[in-house]
């Protein structure tokens, strides 16, 4: 059996933080996500087909340049199935590692979905989500929130409520349709030299607590902002909660990155953020006007345009 499985990256428009525990158990958290078209894969190989497919031949299990098969094996030893002899695999990646999108959530996703799959088990988008944060943060000890695990399951533009369990409420897809012109997604081209900046969130300090009250309260306006189609609403509330997120958290920003969020704010950007953890990799502008001049000048700065689109099916697994 060859089974295809693939989940899309994130942008996380709001409220980046408070889906990490311990907050979002004791004050709960929220945030606004933007599932896109930018793609981890994974291939699985099982029975006859390890040694000699129509769809792939593999000699060894492979990974991404600078990944580690150790990540997928800590899943397979989840479903019982950790060794060459049950099955190989190849896991693909369309781009956005280590570059604050979700990438790692993605394959995840992918990952069990996959291997569900082969064991003809039935998982629903929120259970493949918590076995893929579970395994991640738990056995790999790959500390974070939820948010991207139930993007990247799901798909779409999505509200997620994190408390004792998570809500999951789309928007309808015409919300997300009229808001990506307006969200322009660079590379920074700085790289994130910490790996374990989320680590910051395991012990809050009171300053924390209030930046992240202030972040999960910019949530909701954010919601009616995308409701309303008010684009400049929209920057201003991103402009504010950057602000809180530097404050959220050591090693979001760094000189470079002010730096490009100022020169950004001085050619036409209302707002905006660095995504993920922080510390290097992509950042969101929301531009209300002359998009096109906006990518051209920042590109001439330095930075690497990301063209995407919106996923609306999340992950998606089949036999070939």
């Amino acid at each position: 059996m060859v089974i295809k499985s693939s989940a899309p990256c994130r942008i996380s428009i709001c409220g980046g933080g408070t889906d990490v525990a311990p907050y979002s158990s004791l004050h709960g958290g929220a945030t606004v996500s933007l599932a896109i078209n930018i793609y981890q894969h994974f291939t699985l190989l099982t029975g006859k087909d390890m040694y000699g497919s129509p769809h792939l031949i593999l000699k060894d299990n492979e990974v991404p340049i600078g990944c580690s098969v150790e990540f997928v094996y800590a899943f397979r030893e989840g479903f019982g199935v950790n060794s060459m002899h049950h099955n190989k695999f190849l896991s693909e990646s369309d781009g956005g590692i280590r570059a604050g999108i979700g990438s790692s959530a993605a394959i995840a996703v992918a990952i069990v979905g996959a291997l569900a799959k082969s064991q003809d088990k039935t998982m629903s988008r929120s259970e493949i989500a918590e076995l893929a944060w579970d395994i991640e943060v738990n056995d790999l000890k790959m500390f974070g929130g939820k948010q991207d695990q139930y993007a990247a399951s799901y798909g779409g533009l999505n509200l997620f409520e994190f408390t004792d369990k998570v809500s999951v409420q789309p928007f309808d897809r015409k919300y997300a349709d009229a808001i990506i012109p307006h969200l322009i997604l660079f590379h920074s081209n700085t790289e994130r030299k910490d790996p374990k900046i989320q680590e910051g969130f395991k012990n809050l300090d009171s300053k924390q607590i209030k930046a992240l009250h202030q972040i999960k309260s910019l949530v909701a306006p954010v919601v009616v902002a995308i409701g309303e189609g008010n684009i400049q609403i929209l920057g201003e509330i991103l402009d504010t909660a950057w602000n809180y997120k530097q404050q959220s958290n050591k090693g979001v920003s760094n000189p470079r990155i002010s730096e490009i969020y100022q020169y950004a704010k001085k050619h036409g950007a209302i707002g905006g953020k660095i995504l993920g953890a922080g510390g290097g990799g992509c950042m969101v502008f929301v531009v209300k006007d002359n998009q096109a001049e906006f990518i051209k000048r920042m590109t001439q700065y330095g930075l690497t345009h990301m063209d995407y689109s919106l996923d609306s099916n999340g992950v998606e697994t089949r036999i070939l």
